[in-house]
């Protein structure tokens, strides 16, 4: 059976089809690993599937921030240039360590690392 790494970045949102795939390949006998957040590691390790930080790491509970994220002409543009642009080698870093003993990687579109 394959040792399948699930990277993600971004909301809970963004997160919980991941956790459903997880889940699946659990169920068919493999070992997801799921590369997320720091912020989401408890809720990752709660639900029994192996957890590898991701960063940047955001806060989900900031409302300033969330409030830049969600406008709806500027969001993207915070997300990409203040969030992961900037954290990019940290990224490159953490899913370099993630991926290290797995089979295969799949990976949220932002998670541009």
């Amino acid at each position: 059976m394959a040792r399948v790494l699930l990277a993600c970045w971004g909301s809970a949102g963004d997160l919980f089809p991941f956790l459903a795939i997880a889940d699946r390949l659990r169920a068919l006998g493999h070992t997801p690993v799921v590369a997320t957040c720091a912020t989401y590691g408890d809720l990752v390790a709660r639900e029994g599937f192996v957890f590898r930080p991701l960063r940047p790491d955001v806060q989900p509970d900031d409302p300033a921030l969330l409030a830049r994220i969600v406008d709806p002409k500027r969001g993207t543009e915070v997300v990409i240039r203040e969030l992961i642009v900037p954290a990019l080698r940290d990224s490159v870093a953490d899913l370099e360590a993630a991926a290290a003993d797995v089979d295969l990687v799949v990976s949220h579109p932002v998670t541009f690392a």
